[in-house]
């Protein structure tokens, strides 16, 4: 597992190569065999009553990069929030018996499953706490490092508040639709990313900063659905009756190849005005594959546009090429899908290859000329700003998203 996990490039550093090859980790997935423990999968360890997996242990590749991203060091005083166990053993070896780790979990199964795995695995000394982990544990910091291994929507004061003054968060950060892990350093009076993070998917957070409370959904037909991280923008429009209109459809010209990732891209277009995810459920009623599942839109005026690909060619070396473009629907759909297909070309022309964005988050009273250039995304709790380099650094105006406070 190690040295796979070496070879795709997740672990870079001897420090988490040390911890992954040290810690028993089929100690904490006893639901598989032993084997498929060590394989790069997810291993997911509850359900609720409806099927959805509420909890689980990351798959090793998504640990390793969380885990270089913290830059942990001996000594050092951990917070991990959302607790598999495993984690908190890895992050153990390395800040060593000289450092402190505490893991927490708003579940107490996950916390009783936690706590006793540990202490199969020879890691008692990890403190493990049930609560909620928008709230952290204030009685215990400041934390040098704390790394969050659930989706977070938001980035709430009491992590601010219990980061130590050089401190680092690493987090799967929820903003536009998209979620990317990234570790974001303080900064006098606000947090900046290393880079453009990696994307992943995880568990959503439960408790106060359920992405239920937060985000906003639009059901279209029985099985495709809008949906908006926040509230839906005032200009969006009424969406009824939406997907009866004509589509228009856009082609931008850029080709990719089968497997290439286009998360960059999709982060791209959701600096458009309206941002908003679109997922299209079992049975493909709008016969859009293989992008079916939570795609980039931008909704505005009513109208409403959306990534898809069409296959170009079957290649000679057995991989297919993609061309990306946009469907839309509505009074405007000929106009928002092309402006979409255009913006796909200008991150072809500008972006494609570069380093990506940057991200900042800052208190939620900053004014808004205090912040840098970028789309800005207003939380309960912060604000985020998306800043792209190069000579586009958001395509056309870019509005902030209206926050809608937690229920």
């Amino acid at each position: 597992m190690v040295q796979q996990l070496r070879d795709e490039g997740w672990i870079r550093t001897d420090p988490v190569a040390r911890a992954m090859g040290t810690v028993a980790r089929h100690l904490f997935a006893n639901e598989v065999e032993v084997a498929t423990a060590y394989e790069d999968t997810v291993l997911r360890t509850k359900k609720d009553e409806a099927g959805v997996t509420v909890s689980s242990v990351s798959a090793p590749s998504c640990q390793a990069d969380m885990l270089e991203r913290a830059c942990l060091r001996p000594g050092q005083r951990v917070l991990e929030i959302g607790s598999g166990g495993v984690n908190a053993a890895y992050i153990r070896e390395i800040v060593t018996s000289t450092g402190l780790v505490f893991t927490l979990d708003i579940d107490p199964e996950v916390v009783e499953r936690a706590e006793r795995c540990l202490q199969l695995a020879g890691y008692s000394d990890v403190v493990v706490v049930c609560g909620d982990g928008e709230r952290g544990i204030p009685q215990h910091g400041p934390f040098d490092r704390i790394i969050v291994t659930v989706e977070a929507m938001d980035v709430p004061n009491a992590w601010w508040e219990q980061l130590a003054p050089d401190g680092v968060l690493v987090l799967p950060l929820r903003v536009l639709g998209r979620t990317r892990v990234v570790a974001l350093r303080r900064d006098g009076d606000h947090l900046v990313s290393d880079d453009r993070g990696q994307f992943m998917g995880f568990v959503p957070m439960r408790g106060v900063a359920a992405r239920a409370q937060l985000e906003t959904r639009i059901p279209l037909t029985e099985t495709v659905t809008l949906r908006f991280d926040q509230a839906v923008p005032a200009d969006a429009g009424d969406f009824t009756g939406l997907l009866d209109s004509r589509p228009a459809k856009a082609w931008s010209g850029v080709t990719m190849r089968g497997m290439e990732p286009h998360d960059v891209l999709q982060l791209w277009l959701a600096n458009m005005p309206g941002a908003a995810t679109i997922a299209i459920g079992s049975g493909d009623p709008l016969n859009l594959a293989p992008l079916k599942s939570y795609a980039p839109a931008a909704a505005e005026n009513g109208s409403v546009a959306f990534l898809v690909f069409k296959k170009v060619s079957d290649d000679a070396d057995g991989g297919t090429t993609w061309e990306a473009g946009a469907v839309g629907y509505g009074p405007d759909a000929n106009a928002l899908a092309e402006h979409m297909a255009e913006q796909m070309r200008v991150w072809d022309a500008e972006q494609r290859g570069g380093p990506g964005p940057q991200y900042t988050v800052w208190p939620a009273e900053t004014v808004d000329d205090l912040l840098p250039a970028g789309r800005v995304a207003d939380l309960p709790h912060g604000r985020v700003v998306i800043s792209w380099p190069g000579p586009t650094s958001v395509p056309a105006a870019q509005p902030s998203i209206p926050s809608q406070p937690a229920v």
